[in-house]
């Protein structure tokens, strides 16, 4: 078994305890969009249903998108439409699969309300889609309906009262009516939902109390009312915090009596009070919560069946290799604090991922066969959203194994970062702790809500939380121990990383020197190592090659004439036995 370390936790917040449920006054690995800066924001908002939903190519096939259609009960802004797309990153296509944190995922079924503006999404083949969105704010965009309790939900604002309370709030933004399209009345369906508050359907225990998500991990629920026919079994919502609910699918109904129920935890499963609803529409909720302590991303294919994914030996070396964006590497702060990140995994867990010495231009989140780190380009991100990994998947077996074969992470550029390894102000966002949540999602944690745990859906201003729980580090360790022995898809398997950091990456920094820094006509390289140094390249800071020089000898003093060269800020790559190493320079 791998080590587990207890440390002293950096994370504080306030949180209430209601009905079983941990609420936390706090941020998302986002910040919180109001609504009425949502309204203002869409060009379209309306009432509707998910009817359908499929996954598709871009244009350039480079990433997988989900256009989810929409029937439209009511419109409170813009076009009168009947129907509308309303496009999602990630989804599966083939035995190819991508999820990128944050995003919105919708299911169908799903109702509530959408704040919504143009997408400009191209999709490969010359497949095309009419009146075609996106949500504003990502899954801060979507008021998801819980028709059984009359109440509205995103991840920051509940509304008890649908038509009473949340309408008028949306109308005051609006300042107009909505415009009915449906005859989808919400008093109807909230009276006849309450009516069937209970239809004799008791909840009287469960086991165990504390379960993982997306596991494969049954829970036994006990009781009577659940009918001979199945119905639903539904998990507060990690990725809200709890403040929805999320389904179980029907394929993780392992069996269902009157008076008993086994289902797979799901993996968007979160701590709180769960809810059975019988096929008759009678529902009830859970007595206590249930505890999940880690929970795992799973892939789930167009048949609604989800499954574990994990890691294999994609480097050659036991695992994968990750690239900094040249303007990321160049921020020394934000390089520092993502290898402290990126250190604190590999070590409590053993995750087998390699940091490149140098860096890449490559600019892009996409499946291009390159683990890329870096800034968004202005206002790539959605709003609100601080960062977020994008998970690439293949699959065989006829889809039932899945391994990650490519991960992407980005950042916000324009968020006030504290870096470390100083704590952050009551007005700083503390990078490392983003960067230590996002990494756990690309070794394939899903979030929970635990407020001590790094996977933990919220974090505030202010807040540090870089040091893994116990719970972070088994879900962690759950994940390498079966992508260690477990092959799938005959691909090779990952090892584990030593956590040494050795020659390549602490020493050879030090025994390896440029100077003067800053520099005019000529710069020297002082090599400590005693290995020739095989080439010497020189990069501008958009990544141009500016000058290489190739040695032929073992001197360990090399001189380089940069006179020609204009001021300005230079990347230096040092190539010595096989190793990349980077310094940085100015002319001037």
């Amino acid at each position: 078994m791998r080590k587990i370390t207890f440390k002293k936790k950096l994370f504080t917040t306030l949180c209430s305890l209601f009905v079983g449920l941990i609420f936390c006054s706090a941020q998302e690995m986002m910040y919180e969009i109001p609504l009425s800066n949502q309204v203002s924001n869409s060009n379209q908002i309306v009432e509707g249903k998910v009817i359908s939903k499929n996954s598709f190519w871009d244009l350039n096939h480079q990433n997988i998108y989900t256009v989810n259609i929409v029937e439209v009960y009511k419109v409170f802004k813009g076009q009168a439409l009947t129907t509308l797309q309303i496009i999602t990153e990630g989804g599966v296509v083939d035995m190819t699969a991508q999820i990128t944190t944050l995003s919105l995922e919708l299911a169908v079924g799903d109702i509530g309300v959408f704040m919504l503006h143009d997408s400009n999404v191209r999709f490969y083949d010359d497949i095309t889609f009419s009146n075609k969105f996106e949500s504003y704010s990502a899954i801060q965009g979507f008021y998801k309906y819980d028709l059984q309790e009359n109440r509205v939900s995103n991840p920051y604002l509940s509304v008890d009262g649908i038509g009473d309370n949340f309408y008028p709030k949306v109308t005051s933004q609006t300042q107009s009516d909505f415009i009915v399209m449906s005859s989808f009345d919400i008093d109807n369906h909230i009276r006849n939902h309450s009516f069937n508050r209970l239809g004799g359907l008791v909840i009287t225990d469960f086991s165990p109390s504390s379960i993982t998500g997306g596991t494969r991990s049954i829970l036994t629920i006990n009781g009577a009312g659940f009918g001979a026919t199945m119905g639903n079994v539904l998990f507060r919502d990690a990725n809200s915090g709890g403040s929805t609910y999320f389904t179980s699918l029907d394929s993780q109904i392992i069996s269902w009596s009157d008076t008993q129920i086994l289902v797979e935890v799901p993996s968007r499963a979160g701590t709180g009070t769960f809810r059975v609803v019988n096929s008759g529409g009678g529902f009830n909720n859970s007595g206590n919560p249930v505890v999940i302590p880690y929970s795992e991303i799973n892939v789930t294919t167009s048949s609604d069946i989800a499954y574990p994914t994990q890691h294999v030996d994609d480097n050659g070396n036991g695992g994968y290799t990750w690239s900094m964006n040249v303007t990321f590497f160049l921020n020394n702060d934000a390089n520092q604090s993502f290898t402290r990140a990126f250190d604190t995994w590999r070590c409590e867990t053993g995750i087998n991922w390699d940091l490149d010495p140098s860096f890449t231009t490559i600019n892009t989140i996409a499946l291009d066969n390159t683990n890329i780190i870096r800034f968004d380009n202005s206002t790539e991100l959605p709003a609100g959203v601080l960062g977020r990994n994008t998970s690439y998947f293949s699959g065989c077996s006829g889809g039932t194994e899945w391994y990650i074969s490519e991960l992407d992470i980005v950042f916000d550029s324009g968020t006030n970062w504290q870096y470390g390894p100083g704590a952050p102000t009551s007005s700083q966002i503390d990078f490392e702790t983003v960067a230590v949540h996002e990494l756990g999602h690309g070794h394939q944690l899903a979030h929970v809500i635990d407020p001590n745990a790094i996977m933990h859906y919220a974090v505030g201003s202010g807040v540090s939380n870089r040091v893994l729980s116990t719970n972070d580090i088994l879900g962690g360790n759950d994940v390498q121990d079966r992508s260690t022995t477990t092959p799938v898809c005959f691909r090779g398997l990952m090892t584990d990383h030593s956590c040494s950091l050795g020659i390549n990456e602490s020493e050879l920094q030090n025994l390896v020197s440029i100077y003067p820094n800053p520099a005019k006509n000529e710069i020297f390289i002082r090599n400590d190592y005693h290995v020739s140094i095989d080439k010497i390249e020189m990069y501008d800071i958009t990544g141009r090659v500016v000058k290489v020089s190739r040695l032929e000898n073992s001197n360990s003093l090399h001189s380089l004439n940069v006179s020609e060269l204009s001021n300005g800020v230079y990347l230096v790559n040092i190539d010595i036995e096989g190793k990349v190493l980077t310094k940085k320079i100015v002319i001037e």
